[in-house]
């Protein structure tokens, strides 16, 4: 009878043993593979090499991207408009919401005119809102929308992640790649056995490239503002990007000042990082600041420098500035290259078929 069928399943599934899962690397991206795989009933163990968010998860703009900031790539619209929304149904307590978070499209120099840029929106479901707040604080504008993109909280994801992880996580445990030894479908670490192993480290594990990338470093200036509940983007091209940091502070982006030298090799790009002068970051910062200037007239009025941080961010070489997460299976381990952190669904669903 079906009560015999669904005790019979029941026991069947108990003697199923757990897959045992490496994940290595820390960022948003492992943190979120650990955590869902854990709720689906596997044994994680998360390694990073030193601690949690301590990479490019921890040095970002920290934005929940919808696909507002995409018009020339329609994949990265699209994962970010469904990652989105996943992102607040999964962890609506790790996100904070912007009044004032605003878009403006550009007279000179855009890559898009502004009619263009609502045509491509609404083809992908996404609204139009129009606003006159803070317009009389612009020039050179032809278009100003005020979009839904909200702010993930970084340090409150940090306390979330190492509190469900706690039992997983091992920090300052970098792992050697040519120490792990495949035998007989098993992964073998220190003697431990693995049924599966998936980096998430943006391509600084593995000596190959699993993937066309570059490693780019960064720099993101941080200024103070008495402004509450504020976020403004330039669009569309190497303008500038402003957004709540922490408390009241904001940070300033911009693609011509911000980002350094594109290099095929990590360690090359990690030693540039380490050996910029300050007197190179001061002309970037007043460069950014001349760009930021040319349409947002009173800026000195309303930021007033603070500090940087660096970053170094792999990205997936593209001519249409596309940032998907893809997946990757090579030698037997699964490869991850994140794009935003809204798209970490997508790389979830891939891996699901992988492992299953």
């Amino acid at each position: 009878n079906l009560t015999f069928m669904i005790i019979n399943y029941i026991y069947k599934m108990m003697l199923v043993k757990k897959k045992n899962i490496m994940i290595i690397g820390a960022g948003w991206m492992g943190c979120h593979l650990a955590y869902s795989l854990k709720l689906k009933g596997f044994n994680i163990s998360l390694f990073e090499q030193k601690k949690i968010f301590n990479g490019m998860s921890g040095s970002n703009t920290n934005r929940l991207h919808m696909g507002y900031h995409y018009p020339r790539s329609y994949q990265t619209r699209i994962q970010s408009k469904k990652g989105f929304e996943s992102f607040i149904k999964r962890y609506p307590q790790l996100v904070k919401k912007i009044k004032n978070n605003l878009i403006c499209i550009l007279k000179k120099e855009s890559l898009i005119d502004f009619d263009t840029y609502k045509k491509i929106m609404l083809s992908t479901n996404l609204k139009i809102k129009s606003t006159k707040y803070f317009q009389s604080e612009l020039s050179n504008v032809e278009g100003l929308i005020k979009v839904d993109e909200a702010q993930i909280l970084q340090d409150k994801s940090k306390k979330f992640f190492e509190t469900k992880l706690k039992k997983n996580l091992f920090n300052n445990s970098k792992i050697d790649i040519k120490k792990i030894k495949f035998q007989k479908k098993k992964f073998i670490y220190n003697d431990i056995k693995f049924d599966h192993v998936i980096d998430c480290t943006a391509g600084h594990m593995s000596k190959y490239k699993i993937f066309d990338i570059s490693y780019e470093p960064r720099v993101t200036f941080v200024y103070k503002s008495k402004l509450k509940s504020f976020a403004l983007m330039a669009m569309d091209g190497p303008f500038y990007n402003i957004f709540p940091y922490k408390k009241n502070d904001y940070i300033l982006g911009t693609p011509k000042f911000s980002k350094f030298k594109k290099f095929n090799n990590l360690n090359k790009s990690i030693h540039f990082l380490k050996n910029i002068k300050n007197e190179i970051l001061l002309k970037r910062q007043i460069g950014a600041e001349n760009i930021v200037k040319k349409s947002f007239n009173n800026f000195d009025k309303y930021f007033k420098f603070k500090s940087y941080f660096f970053s170094l961010t792999t990205i997936l070489n593209s001519k249409s500035d596309n940032r998907p997460t893809l997946v990757k299976k090579s030698k037997n381990v699964i490869f991850v290259l994140g794009g935003k952190i809204d798209t970490i669904f997508e790389a979830e669903k891939e891996i699901l078929k992988l492992i299953n």
